[in-house]
């Protein structure tokens, strides 16, 4: 995938400008997901650790760290948004 430690360094020196306005993209993604009926429905009352979730993802894709603990996470999540029809 041409990650080299290069590419590592980008991503967390990026990912200080990210994190702080996370929050925010999240808010306003989770605002429109909540527009579409179908959506809204599967992250009914799950929204908070929806958040919390992404939260932990984006920070470890930005820390540009690919160990198994990454790998496994988006395994999950795609297992997940798989079973969902996502």
């Amino acid at each position: 995938m041409g990650i080299d430690s290069g590419v590592c360094q980008d991503l967390q020196l990026v990912w200080k400008d990210i994190s702080s306005e996370l929050p925010r993209i999240l808010e306003r993604f989770y605002t429109h997901m909540h527009r579409q009926p179908q959506l809204s429905k599967l992250i009914g009352t799950q929204q908070s650790r929806l958040v919390s979730a992404q939260m932990l993802h984006w920070g470890r894709l930005f820390s540009g760290s690919f160990d198994a603990t990454y790998v496994e996470g988006i395994r999950r999540i795609g297992l997940i948004h798989n079973r969902i029809g996502l």
